[in-house]
């Protein structure tokens, strides 16, 4: 056995487990997981082309990345403790809906930030975006 499909046979049985667990659809983990390594890729490509690569803003990165998996799973995993005690909360699957909308959200940033074309109600799009997560009003002023 190659260690490609070593790889892929444990990624497969950690997800195939965790699924299980959490009682979540298999896909959607498989889906997750793939969306924020290509989110990863398209940050470090980005960076590579418009050259101004940095390991110590790659390092917050994907230390957010392990925060969102840290939420994510404590959050399904409260939804499975109510569920084993009667209290049933479909919320899991939406959950890490929202989660992969938001790699897919960062994809589309990274390519903006790259160069891409991206059309301009895109751009408004992620400005918007961009101002409701920091909490900024319309003039960029802060509403601490």
């Amino acid at each position: 056995m190659t260690n490609e499909n070593l790889f892929s046979v444990l990624f497969g049985a950690l997800c195939g487990i965790g699924s299980w667990a959490l009682g979540l659809p298999w896909q959607l983990l498989y889906l997750w997981l793939l969306l924020m390594i290509f989110d990863i890729l398209s940050g470090i490509i980005g960076a590579c082309i418009k050259q101004n690569f940095s390991s110590k803003e790659m390092k917050f990165g994907l230390f957010r990345k392990v925060l969102d998996i840290i939420v994510m799973v404590s959050i399904l995993t409260i939804q499975r403790v109510a569920s084993l005690n009667g209290f049933d909360v479909p919320i899991g699957s939406m959950i890490v809906g929202a989660f992969c909308v938001k790699e897919i959200t960062s994809i589309i940033e990274n390519y903006g930030k790259a160069g891409g074309a991206l059309p301009k109600v895109v751009k408004n799009w992620l400005k918007v975006l961009g101002q409701k997560i920091d909490g900024d009003d319309e003039d960029g002023d802060d509403q601490a």
